[in-house]
């Protein structure tokens, strides 16, 4: 996948102005992105500089997901405007699922968002969280977040509950 070798070099992707990645649906791809190559994603808000790692950004620990839509979710609804993002224990593949936003603000959605990739080696600092199967974290702060995809909020196509 020629996206994953842009990502490990570091390139920023929008895909949604990339036609040369060949992408049909942002979720899908990222998702075989991940069971293709192993690798973690980290959903955010915030675009950082090349070369970024998680202590850059945050203090204690660090989190990422093996799933596609979880990050597209965290890359798309922005922090400051909520209290928490309730998302299933458990998430089967290809099955729709309802976020639930807790005390929503106005302006809750943004237009876009990134996703960022954690690759080998970077990906043995994490274990996965004892609740879940797709939530990892890890207190190794040092950890590489490699490449930049843009996305988008319509490229977040699961039900969203705000409360």
């Amino acid at each position: 996948m020629r996206a994953y070798r842009d990502l490990q070099a570091g390139v920023r992707i929008s895909w949604g102005y990339q036609p040369i990645y060949m992408i049909d649906d942002v979720e899908i791809d990222l998702q075989k992105l991940v069971d293709e190559h192993r690798v973690l994603l980290c959903g955010t808000t915030m675009d950082l500089p090349e070369g970024s790692v998680f202590g850059d950004i945050i203090s204690g620990k660090a989190f990422a997901t093996n799933n596609a839509s979880v990050a597209l979710a965290n890359a798309v609804f922005r922090p400051e405007k909520f209290k928490t993002l309730v998302i299933p224990d458990i998430i089967k593949p290809n099955t729709d699922w309802n976020l639930i936003i807790e005390e929503a603000e106005e302006y809750v959605d943004s237009p876009s968002g990134y996703i960022y990739m954690i690759d080998c080696p970077d990906v043995r600092y994490f274990s996965i969280t004892q609740k879940t199967n797709w939530q990892y974290e890890t207190s190794h702060l040092e950890v590489q977040l490699k490449g930049q995809i843009e996305v988008f909020r319509t490229d977040f196509k699961h039900n969203t509950l705000y409360s």
